[in-house]
Formats: C-alpha cells, sequence, structure tokens
C-alpha cells in the first residue's frame, strides 16, 4: 500500500508540473579572450608584482601608466609600439610628496590624481602638488557626513577623470551595516548622501572575530563604485 500511494504521489506531482504554463527564459552568453602581450622595456625591469593594480590608462588611451610603489616611479608605456616610453620618478615626501599610492588616475590637463583612500593628491602636468584632500579631515565633507561617521577606507571609488568620489559611510565598526552612501563633487566640494536598502548583502559576507564578548578584528566584504555626476554604479 504505501508504494501504491507513494507512485500516486509522485503520478499527480507530475502531472501538476506539466499542467504549468512554460516559461520563457532569456539566455544569454557571452565569451571572453584572454591575449599576451611583450612590452620592450630595454635595460629595465618593469613593476609587476602588484599585477598592474595600481596602473592608468591617459585619456587618449595611448600610454598606460604603471606604478612602481616601491621606488616611486610611473612606469610610462606606450601601448602602439608596445614599449618602454619613459620613467617618471616621483617624491614620497615634501611638498610635491604623494605617500604610498593603492590607486592613480591620469587626467585631461596632463597630470595625475593619487590616492591610498586617505588622502588624494593632484599633481599638474610639471608634478608640482596643486591640492591635497583628506577625507577625513576637510570640512566639506564632515560636514555631509552625520556626526561621528566616516568614509570606509575601503569600499570607495573615485571617477576616472578624477573630480567624483562616492563610497560608504558608517561609524568605522567592524562587521557594522553601512548607513548609506556618500557621493562628493570633489571639484565644487559639495556632496549628499544616500539611503538605501541595498546594502543589506554586505553583512551577510562579514567575518568577525570576539574574544571575551570583545570584537578584536574581522573582515568586512569590500564594495567597488564607479562614479559620475549624473550616475552611480557599485558591485
Amino acid at each position: 500500500m504505501t508504494n501504491k500511494y507513494l507512485i500516486l504521489l509522485l503520478l499527480a506531482a507530475g502531472l501538476n508540473s506539466c499542467s504549468k504554463p512554460f516559461e520563457n527564459t532569456e539566455q544569454r552568453s557571452f565569451s571572453v579572450s584572454l591575449d599576451t602581450v611583450r612590452v620592450d622595456s630595454g635595460d629595465e625591469i618593469l613593476f609587476l608584482q602588484y599585477f598592474l593594480n595600481v596602473s592608468t590608462l591617459d585619456p587618449s588611451q595611448k600610454f598606460l601608466y604603471n606604478m612602481n610603489v616601491m621606488e616611486q616611479i610611473l612606469e610610462k608605456i606606450n601601448q602602439k609600439t608596445l614599449s618602454l616610453d619613459s620613467l617618471i620618478q616621483l617624491e614620497k615626501e615634501g611638498p610635491n610628496g604623494i605617500g604610498f599610492p593603492s590607486e592613480v588616475i591620469a587626467l585631461d590637463d596632463g597630470g595625475f590624481l593619487f590616492s591610498n583612500n586617505y588622502t588624494l593628491n593632484y599633481l599638474d602636468a610639471n608634478l608640482q602638488k596643486t591640492k591635497q584632500i583628506t577625507l577625513a579631515r576637510e570640512e566639506f565633507i564632515t560636514e555631509i557626513l552625520p556626526p561621528s561617521k566616516t568614509i570606509n577606507i575601503q569600499s570607495q571609488g573615485i571617477s576616472t577623470d578624477g573630480r567624483f568620489l562616492a563610497g560608504l559611510y558608517d561609524d568605522s565598526g567592524i562587521g557594522q551595516k553601512p548607513d548609506g552612501i556618500v557621493w562628493i563633487d570633489l571639484e565644487k566640494e559639495s556632496g549628499k548622501i544616500i539611503s538605501t536598502n541595498a546594502l543589506d548583502f554586505i553583512t551577510e559576507n562579514n567575518l568577525v572575530l570576539e574574544i571575551d564578548g570583545q570584537v578584536r578584528g574581522g573582515y568586512s566584504g569590500a564594495v567597488f563604485f564607479e562614479s559620475s555626476e549624473e550616475k552611480l554604479f557599485f558591485s
């Protein structure tokens, strides 16, 4: 009897599923190709320890600037001839110092923007510093953020023209849910905060180390931002 009822239940389930209308699903496919290029660097050894993570294309897309963060040197690579064009020596400290940047952006005026997620340093085409912005200290930024809130250092992004910055803001606590998104016009020194419920997924991937009820460490998932004057993308 048990087997008979089991068969009847399976048949009923099968008939029920067959009676449902067919749902059209759109399938998209994409392909990825990987190309290997060889760059003639002459007698120099290119800095590849960071896998080009601190590099940028100039606005014309003709040159790739790769940052040797150990020697404070920008390697200028001609993408058409696939050869090293020149080495640009920068300063770590002093009036034109850039510190240890984790991001570099080539600007339209021939200058550069260097960021370490705490401080932004703008250099002109002659490598003279024209502006420095410390995110936690600038009055126009602290006035935008709610009291005691700061911009998350690992979840922020600067536009490719160096004009806009967007990121999460919170109280810097490990494992805490972000309060929202802050968008800043670095050129006009203005901005706004954006409240959203689309950030709940972040805390689901957090790892928190607690010892005797006290948070001693942990890891929070990073969010990557691409901002512009009219649009904001994050992933």
